[in-house]
């Protein structure tokens, strides 16, 4: 299992609030890690809440020690918030949500197929509403590319 990033989103002086998205609801997972920051030299106090995914951690201490030290542990890889590239997390997000919408409904529908009929009857409501142009038009041309770049996906 790949090392989960802990994000430092807030820090002042004493302070440190971080996030780990990829273990939200992990209870003993940011048990584990409550410990091994309270190791780690000028920690204070630390609070732990799987349910928000966030550790503050007070500390009287060099910041980029107890990073170090959270890293060193094994538990996670401490990034501060401008490292994460959020791009590259929605896109992954994205796939899996569509391999288990493809799993789950045995390959019937995909988010594609439902961008596409969301676009479609859009579209169509626009232009039973007399919005021909450009919404109308837009959607609906929008809509059918998606299934032109579909077959040459399949062809290609």
């Amino acid at each position: 299992m790949r090392v989960p990033d802990a994000f430092a989103v807030h820090r002042t002086r004493r302070r440190a609030r971080l996030r780990v998205p990829e273990r939200r609801g992990d209870a003993a997972f940011f048990e584990r890690l409550a410990d091994a920051l309270r190791a780690a030299p000028g920690v204070i106090e630390v609070r732990a809440d799987p349910r928000t995914a966030g550790v503050l951690v007070r500390h009287d201490g060099e910041l980029d020690v107890i990073a170090a030290h959270a890293t060193r542990s094994g538990l996670v890889t401490w990034r501060e918030q401008g490292d994460r590239d959020v791009l590259a997390e929605l896109r992954e997000r994205m796939r899996a949500t569509d391999a288990e919408l493809h799993a789950r409904t045995q390959g019937r529908w995909s988010l594609d197929s439902i961008a596409f009929f969301a676009l479609l009857g859009a579209g169509l409501f626009q232009v039973a509403s007399g919005s021909i142009l450009p919404a109308g038009v837009s959607m609906l041309t929008k809509a059918f590319s998606m299934v032109e770049h579909r077959e040459d996906d399949d062809t290609g």
